[in-house]
């Protein structure tokens, strides 16, 4: 039998961020929004914070002042 096809819907920046004042999801909740779509975030380990942590060592060695270069910081665009 055949499925049909899944219907997602894309939520605004708007949406979500009435969602996140009305306490529909709790601090501890690892939940972002990419292109629309709420996604669970992927736990971090150790190996994944040293290697974020090289990187953008090296990043703002290579770009110096002319550039901010921000690591595992919150941004809405």
């Amino acid at each position: 039998m055949r499925m049909p096809p899944l219907k997602l819907h894309r939520w605004s920046r708007a949406e979500y961020d009435r969602l996140i004042a009305r306490g529909a999801f709790d601090p501890d909740d690892r939940i972002e929004l990419l292109d629309g779509l709420m996604v669970a975030k992927e736990p971090q380990g150790s190996w994944h914070a040293a290697t974020v942590s090289h990187v953008h060592g090296v990043l703002q060695r290579a770009f110096g002042r002319a550039y901010h270069v921000r690591a595992n910081a919150p941004i809405a665009l």
